[in-house]
């Protein structure tokens, strides 16, 4: 045995010519999508994101006062505030049922999505109210619609 080191593995540097992110390339969105504080919110033709100049994750300011109004013209009021409305109601066979109702891609206002009617039914009014709320297979985030529970 000898008491000699073994001479260091010495190894050269390895190019990388994988080009480097850039970090002020934000993202796009396209005409049914939102970009919101650098997240895009991506939305369908079906279903476009209608977050607007609300704050993503919480109810629309015009709620409140939506709400408020009661239902003479929830209609109209709820197509002029750009939102989806989810109405929240009690199913005929037991437990809640839910719809959304918004703009359609041909320009009238109508049922686009609803859960709890026939056999599958949500067994109470709070979890029919807590959503998920979905469109052409995407959840609506809560600032996009107006919500009303009977």
């Amino acid at each position: 045995m000898s008491s000699r080191a073994a001479p260091a593995a010495t190894t050269a540097p390895v190019a990388d010519d994988t080009p480097a992110p850039d970090a002020t390339t934000a993202p796009v969105a396209d005409a049914y999508s939102q970009v919101i504080n650098g997240v895009l919110y991506q939305g369908t033709e079906t279903a476009p994101v209608r977050i607007g100049t609300d704050t993503p994750g919480q109810a629309p300011a015009y709620e409140v006062e939506f709400l408020a109004a009661g239902r003479e013209g929830s209609t109209a009021r709820a197509e002029a505030s750009g939102k989806y409305l989810v109405y929240v109601s009690t199913a005929s066979s037991g437990g809640y049922q839910w719809k959304v109702f918004g703009l359609s891609k041909y320009g009238s206002f109508r049922e686009l999505s609803n859960f709890g009617y026939g056999a599958s039914t949500i067994p109470t009014r709070e979890e029919a109210a807590a959503g998920p709320f979905t469109v052409d297979g995407r959840a609506l985030d809560r600032a996009e619609y107006l919500l009303a529970v009977d």
